[in-house]
């Protein structure tokens, strides 16, 4: 029986929305750790204006780049968060995100599985077009952060007190260097500077509202996108723990043995082989492939499928209801051995399992902004289980895995500054 849809309420009844104006102004933030140049490995620390409301969407900070060492010039940064081991957030002294100390990994796949070429090329001063990549004196912009504590949009510093945004670098090895080449082995960003845009109201309607709410007893939550990662020698049955309310999706990616040794771009590689990701075997990868159980459930719900390849489309319809459906799942080079930035890149069904093999898996029902459709395992068993086959998938001698839960969190604040988190 069709069901009878309700006329829409016509426009003169429908009461009208108040004006709720501001202004946006970028603003210089302090840099709490003190130098304005940070090296390989190092750690820098933003701290938020007080008593405002911070944009954090908008968050980002920029430097000039050096690389030394190896073959001059000849190493250089494709994406600056790839130079990000782990970005975590203070506020009023709990620390949100500090458990990921591989951040620049899962938001490299992040990247390759969700955004396509326009994307970088929209976005050169970050780095991440292959065809123009940031190299030494050039400036480098840090502004693509996936998976972080920066997710969860507008922050209020009068509610939440003090917040801070400490950055801990990776080492050389996050460098890619052009095929041919001697890796170069440090790096440094100076003149370090960073903003963030602050919003001001027009009137204190906010402020007395919230302070209203919180003299009642009411909590503000602010919800975040994070992953809990995990680097694993992979094995034909591997685990991790993710304790969280809302698991919405479980990300593998098979990567070498000797991922963390600085290595010249080879064959076919976009990237290096600190961010290739491998599956070990040559395209469709027949007899290859990985599943997800949680508890009595798999994800796909039939295991293992016949080939790695036919993973590629359960990543895919992660954004299966855009039309800009971009990835960057098929890239690679033509292995002309050619600059980086004049080689031929090519798109190809053979890369993704030999350089782009990143697994995402939706597990949630929903994934939506701001809403908790995904699994809770908050209070039963969280352990998440990586089942694999294949020669190189079942030996930690040969290839390792990360492992990751991209899961939904939450910032809540109380009356009095009282701030707390949970996964």
């Amino acid at each position: 029986m069709a069901v009878r849809e309700q006329a829409a309420m016509p426009r003169s009844l429908q009461d009208g929305i108040k004006r709720f104006g501001g202004s946006r102004r970028n603003v210089r933030l302090t840099l709490s750790s003190g130098s304005t140049t940070v090296n390989e490995n190092g750690i820098l620390r933003i701290r938020l204006p007080s008593n405002s409301l911070c944009d954090l969407r908008g968050f980002g900070f920029s430097g000039d780049l050096t690389t030394t060492g190896g073959t001059a010039g000849a190493s250089g940064v494709m994406g600056s968060h790839t130079l990000i081991r782990r970005i975590s957030m203070t506020a009023a002294g709990v620390v949100t995100n500090a458990q990921n100390n591989n951040w620049n990994l899962t938001a490299h796949c992040a990247n390759l599985a969700g955004n396509g070429l326009e994307f970088d090329k929209g976005n050169l001063l970050n780095g991440g077009y292959p065809l123009d990549m940031v190299r030494t004196s050039e400036f480098l912009e840090f502004n693509y952060f996936p998976y972080s504590p920066l997710t969860c949009g507008i922050i209020d510093t009068g509610l939440t007190g003090e917040v801070e945004i400490e950055i801990v670098f990776a080492g050389a090895e996050a460098l890619v260097t052009d095929q041919g080449s001697t890796p170069q082995t440090a790096y440094s960003i100076a003149n370090l500077r960073a903003y963030v845009p602050v919003i001001d109201l027009e009137t204190d309607f906010y402020r007395k509202f919230v302070a209203a709410a919180l003299a009642r007893g009411k909590t503000i939550q602010k919800q975040m996108e994070l992953a809990t990662a995990v680097v694993q020698g992979a094995q034909s049955s591997n685990s991790f723990n993710v304790s969280t309310a809302c698991l919405d999706k479980v990300l593998v990616a098979p990567k070498d043995a000797a991922w963390q040794t600085a290595a010249a771009q080879a064959d076919g590689q976009v990237y290096s082989r600190y961010l290739d990701v491998d599956c070990g075997a040559a395209h469709p990868a027949d007899g290859y492939s990985v599943y997800v159980q949680i508890g009595s459930y798999s994800f796909p719900a039939f295991g293992f499928g016949d080939n790695y390849a036919q993973l590629a489309e359960l990543t895919r319809q992660n954004w299966a209801g855009s039309v800009y459906n971009y990835n960057k799942l098929f890239l690679q080079t033509d292995g002309s051995g050619a600059a980086l930035d004049t080689a031929n890149l090519e798109y190809k069904a053979q890369a993704y399992c030999e350089h782009n093999a990143v697994v995402l898996i939706p597990v949630g029902a929903f994934d939506e902004h701001g809403k908790e459709g995904g699994i809770d395992l908050s209070s039963g068993n969280s352990i998440i289980r990586v089942e694999c086959k294949g020669t190189n998938l079942e030996s930690s001698a040969q290839t390792h895995l990360l492992m990751a839960g991209i899961h939904k969190s939450k910032l809540q604040i109380r009356a009095g500054q009282t701030v707390s988190f949970s996964v």
